[in-house]
């Protein structure tokens, strides 16, 4: 059998374009300067062209980044087997033990992406910087693990997750640190690489290599043509069956309204502890933030800071949006608002304490934050402070969503099937 080693594992088409964007754009602006000369050498000469040369290197490097963060994101969705349901399948079903090659190539880095960061890192190298090449690490690493860090969350791997994902913003304080922008890319590809050897480890099937295995293949092949199986077969022919059931069973989405909003389930569930993390993590990117700049939003213009005032604000605004939206889709106050004041029940608490959280988790953003100001807490601090604890309130607050479906003093009406995202909420 031969083996063809493969010495870039993008196609070459991507490699031509990059190649040919990347010439391309140096040609043409060094045609367009020498036309503003009239193509005159000596007028070129004659003329500082230190401004010209700052341009063109910019954006050498700006394509130059771009092309870095598209080859880790390509490396990620093309060859990570968990953003493709069907290649899981397949996996799941062949005779595959971690360590063996899989079939669209290895998901981990390899000696080939070496190549392509080291031709990265020479052109980068003319800006007569190593700055830049441990910016196209940083930028390559980004690429290829934050996709896979979004997927572990949901394949048991939550604690490697949460390492990258809270690692991945210290890249604003070592911005101008091309020791710790490296130090972090290796890191970062480090643990992507643990925790997608971890998930990997259970799509092997190692006990599919022996005699014994084949032999039960090949019993369940005649039981689904014949219909009929040994007695030392049947355990196996039971499992099966149970899978296959399992698939085939009615799912609520296709019962038919109101069964599929009375029999819906969550199947992805938050725990308490990744809600208070999810929480942190904007506070965590703010204040890091401030902390890099040392300019906090008191220290701002007052036009930046009411901008950035509205925008804080907006955001969990938006939030306390889409709970409200989880909760009240399909599900409908037993009255109108007319009918509340028409027969004096302005406060239906079975049905608004759904509006408790939003409203209380609003009002503690604007109280904690302007009380911490006042005592003479740092901007950045207070800020940051104030926007987890209303995340906190939002997330952690009740009434549970399956609780106030079940239990709240509502009215069904036909909805759309609601998002996941209501687990987090």
């Amino acid at each position: 059998m031969i083996f063809r080693k493969r010495i870039f594992l993008v196609p070459i088409w991507m490699i031509v374009a990059f190649v040919v964007i990347y010439v391309g754009s140096e040609v043409a602006q060094i045609l367009f300067y020498a036309w503003q000369f009239d193509f005159n050498l000596q007028a070129i000469k004659d003329t500082d062209m230190s401004e010209i040369a700052s341009f063109m290197q910019q954006f050498s490097l700006l394509l130059l980044g771009a092309g870095a963060l598209a080859y880790g994101l390509y490396r990620s969705a093309h060859f990570q087997p968990f953003f493709h349901i069907g290649y899981v399948e397949y996996m799941s079903l062949m005779p595959w033990s971690l360590g063996k090659p899989l079939p669209k190539g290895t998901p981990f880095f390899a000696w080939q992406d070496t190549l392509v960061l080291l031709i990265f890192s020479l052109l980068a190298l003319r800006t007569g910087s190593l700055y830049w090449v441990s910016v196209v690490f940083i930028l390559a690493a980004a690429g290829y693990s934050l996709p896979i860090c979004a997927t572990l969350f949901s394949l048991e791997e939550k604690t490697i997750a949460y390492i990258i994902a809270y690692s991945s913003c210290l890249v604003i304080v070592a911005h101008d640190n091309s020791v710790a922008l490296s130090l972090l890319a290796v890191g970062m590809v480090t643990l992507t690489t643990i925790g997608l050897r971890r998930s990997l480890s259970r799509l092997s099937n190692p006990d599919w290599d022996s005699a014994e295995s084949a032999k039960t293949l090949r019993a369940g092949a005649r039981f689904v043509a014949r219909g009929s199986m040994a007695p030392n077969e049947t355990h196996k022919a039971i499992e099966d069956l149970q899978v296959a059931i399992s698939k085939s069973a009615v799912s609520p989405s296709t019962m038919p309204w109101p069964l599929n909003q009375l029999f819906s389930s969550n199947d992805f569930s938050v725990s308490v502890l990744d809600k208070i993390l999810i929480a942190l993590f904007l506070p965590w990117v703010m204040y890091l933030s401030f902390s890099a700049s040392g300019i906090g939003p008191t220290e701002m213009s007052p036009d930046d800071y009411s901008f950035f005032v509205f925008a804080v604000y907006g955001i969990h605004l938006i939030l306390c949006l889409i709970r409200l939206a989880v909760y009240l889709s399909g599900y409908r106050a037993p009255i109108s608002l007319l009918g509340r004041f028409a027969t004096g029940r302005i406060l239906i608490p079975g049905y608004d304490k759904a509006f408790l959280a939003p409203v209380i988790s609003m009002a503690f953003l604007f109280l904690c934050h302007h009380g911490l100001i006042v005592v003479g807490v740092g901007s950045g601090l207070a800020i940051s402070a104030s926007i987890w604890g209303a995340h906190l309130i939002l997330f952690l607050a009740g009434p549970g969503l399956e609780r106030w479906r079940l239990t709240g003093n509502h009215r069904l009406v036909p909805n759309t099937k609601s998002n996941q995202l209501g687990n987090l909420i």
